[in-house]
């Protein structure tokens, strides 16, 4: 009877020990990829959570056409790899395991979803943005033409008023045209209240809002100094 040979015995644990790494490695490897996968998304989620928090925070009714335009284009410019990265990564995660014919581990598919969402979120309240940028410039230059129009009227009709040398045909014509004005202009400030009423809903910038309060006041003024005259005058 031969001895037990202890080389045969070490090359036959050697050879078990190559079969047990070649069949533990791909898992590994899924393992680590799936680490990496999981780490990644929570920093894509970190610097989203922050990306939202500017986006909210901006005061897009109140910028300026090029801030605003600038502000969302770096919004975006944030936003659209990340977006980019998800479709990757889920074609990617996608093709692996269906090569593996496994499925994706719950975690990595958990996340990946609330990632898109949280992404497409964020492209929602961008375009909101862009919305509101819009509507704060077509709003404040509606409310800037309405007040220079009426101005201008204003400062004409004022020195008519004056004019000592209206004779009584002149003055007849002066007030039937005044009240035919008055309808006009009158529709003319009610559209700039509605511009008005939006600003004081959307507007943060407190200047700028009690100069529309002390503007308001002095139409609203004016509008009664003239209708006070033209009572005055049809009396006499």
């Amino acid at each position: 009877m031969e001895p037990p040979s202890s080389k045969g015995d070490l090359d036959g644990l050697n050879d078990r020990h190559k079969k047990l790494n070649q069949l533990l490695e791909p898992k590994k490897y899924n393992f680590e990829t799936e680490i990496q996968v999981l780490e990644n998304l929570e920093r894509s989620s970190t610097d989203m959570e922050s990306l939202l928090t500017e986006v909210c925070s901006f005061n897009a009714f109140d910028a300026k056409l090029s801030i605003a335009d600038s502000q969302i284009e770096a919004f975006t410019g944030k936003l659209l790899p990340v977006m980019e990265y998800i479709q990757e990564l889920v074609d990617q995660m996608t093709q692996k395991y269906f090569c593996f014919e496994e499925i994706m581990p719950s975690e990595v598919f958990r996340k990946i979803g609330d990632l898109e969402s949280f992404s497409e979120n964020i492209r929602v309240k961008i375009e909101e943005k862009e919305s509101e940028a819009r509507q704060g410039r077509a709003v404040r230059g509606e409310y800037l033409l309405g007040v220079e129009s009426f101005q201008s009227w204003m400062q004409t009709t004022e020195n008519r008023m004056r004019e000592k040398s209206l004779q009584p045909s002149s003055l007849i014509e002066f007030l039937n045209e005044l009240k035919l004005d008055l309808v006009s202009v009158t529709k003319e400030v009610d559209t700039i209240n509605k511009c008005v009423q939006v600003i004081r809903q959307k507007s943060k910038n407190e200047e700028y809002l009690e100069n529309i309060s002390v503007t308001m006041i002095s139409l609203t003024h004016q509008i009664k100094t003239i209708k006070s005259w033209l009572e005055e005058n049809k009396l006499q």
